[in-house]
């Protein structure tokens, strides 16, 4: 029976006399005034020569650290053993069922569990993504408060939005808050699981990423942008404006934050993968046609307000290149589209509130 220790300390020896002699020529035809590429081939780094010998080269440093133990009582082939179980694995090519290796922090290779592009199953943790999961506790505590008074004959939803939450002209007179509070309510049980599911897909991604303060700063601004173009431009001419809910727009938002983001944060494939951008960008193209059929009123222009900006703070925070332009472009478009909260002419709802004199910053001139 032939002794596996044996057989490791093999394998090490034939891993070291490789490299050694891959050095040996390299060596060679430097002198020869040429270049070590000229003698040993170019690998890349998922060949499996290109591991034996980085492999070759740690057994190489740790066997003059197992020297010195040698005569201290333990065993000869317990280090080399050792070595073969702590440093070996990245030869095999197995495929593990259920597992994935992705590009980690630092350019590490990490093993992550490969999850369904269609349904991806989030992190629910309090102490890490509180500003995530407060949000979506707000969103569905008022649909369900809607919901129940709705089956009770209750109009609870439409007061709520006139009188409080709903963006509104008020806006001009004073009631800025409404752009967001507006975000936070939606028309229905399905609408606020859709939106709440992936909320907590990239919100909780994100705000790993920036942390909780940035994140809740983001979603209040992604709620301005997408609404605000969505209020201007779909409401211009209208006398009576439509009911504009739901949180739609800063998914988006923060999905192309996602999604442009990944290019250099590449734990962000976890949650943004190819297929999961492909299932959302269908959906808006969806939206889209079921609001041009009249079949359902969607807010696209939320959705693609939203994303436009999502992509331009993605590219101003994860961007390694023209870093400084990509912040200024997301300032100015952001001030402009902010803006319209101090006035918008030819808007039908600001020119009733500027012909009533309630114009938020004029009361004091």
């Amino acid at each position: 029976m032939v002794n596996q220790s044996m057989v490791n300390q093999s394998v090490v020896n034939q891993l070291f006399r490789n490299s050694r002699r891959a050095t040996r020529h390299s060596r060679d035809a430097t002198r020869r005034g040429g270049t070590p590429r000229d003698v040993v081939p170019r690998l890349s780094a998922t060949s499996p020569g290109y591991r034996q010998l980085n492999a070759a080269r740690l057994v190489k440093t740790r066997r003059a650290d197992y020297t010195s133990a040698a005569g201290s009582g333990l065993a000869r082939m317990a280090p080399a053993a050792t070595v073969l179980r702590l440093d070996f694995p990245a030869l095999s090519d197995k495929v593990v069922p259920g597992l994935t290796r992705q590009p980690g922090p630092g350019g590490q290779t990490v093993t992550r569990k490969r999850q369904s592009a269609m349904f991806i199953l989030p992190e629910i943790n309090f102490r890490r993504t509180p500003v995530t999961l407060i949000i979506m506790a707000v969103a569905v505590a008022l649909e369900l408060a809607c919901s129940l008074d709705d089956l009770q004959g209750g109009g609870r939803r439409l007061a709520c939005y006139n009188d409080y939450l709903g963006i509104l002209p008020r806006i001009w007179a004073g009631q800025l808050w409404r752009p967001f509070s507006s975000t936070l309510m939606h028309g229905g049980l399905l609408h606020v699981g859709f939106n709440v599911y992936w909320l907590l897909i990239f919100g909780s991604a994100l705000e790993n990423c920036l942390g909780s303060y940035r994140t809740l700063g983001l979603i209040v601004l992604l709620g301005y942008v997408s609404m605000m173009p969505e209020y201007v431009i779909g409401s211009f001419n209208r006398e009576e404006p439509l009911m504009i809910v739901g949180l739609s727009g800063v998914v988006y938002g923060m999905f192309g934050m996602v999604w442009i983001g990944r290019r250099w944060r590449p734990e962000l494939n976890a949650v943004c993968s190819t297929q999961t951008a492909q299932i959302l960008i269908a959906w808006f193209f969806f939206c889209i046609l079921l609001t041009y059929t009249g079949y359902m009123l969607v807010a696209n222009i939320a959705h693609g307000a939203g994303f436009i900006f999502g992509v331009l703070y993605g590219q101003a925070v994860f961007s390694r290149h023209r870093r400084r332009q990509w912040i200024i472009l997301a300032v100015v478009t952001s001030l402009v589209v902010l803006s319209t909260l101090v006035g918008c002419p030819g808007h039908f709802g600001y020119e009733h509130v500027k012909a009533g004199g309630r114009l938020w910053w004029s009361r004091g001139l």
